[in-house]
């Protein structure tokens, strides 16, 4: 039998959280940029993260790309930026 502990519940669904705000940020942007195929590789990203550490002009050359910082960092908020020339 597993013990499970309030720490443990909180950090699966800190979890969840991040897998489903990636993925309603992938699909959200995959509506609007179909246009362009290299829109989501120019587009900035930036994460805030706990006590208030802000991480700006993030760029990803894939989806998968974003979903590993998103897992890794499991930000607070995160903010869809401009679409830059070069990235």
């Amino acid at each position: 039998m597993v013990h499970i502990t309030n720490g443990l519940v909180m950090a699966m669904v800190k979890r969840f959280n991040c897998c489903m705000i990636y993925f309603l940020i992938v699909n959200v942007l995959n509506l609007f940029e179909t246009v362009q195929d290299n829109y989501f590789q120019h587009r900035e990203f930036s994460f805030t993260l706990a006590d208030d550490v802000y991480i700006r002009y993030q760029s990803f050359s894939d989806q998968s790309q974003l979903e590993e910082e998103i897992q890794k960092l499991c930000p607070h908020k995160i903010d869809i930026g401009a679409i830059y020339n070069a990235r």
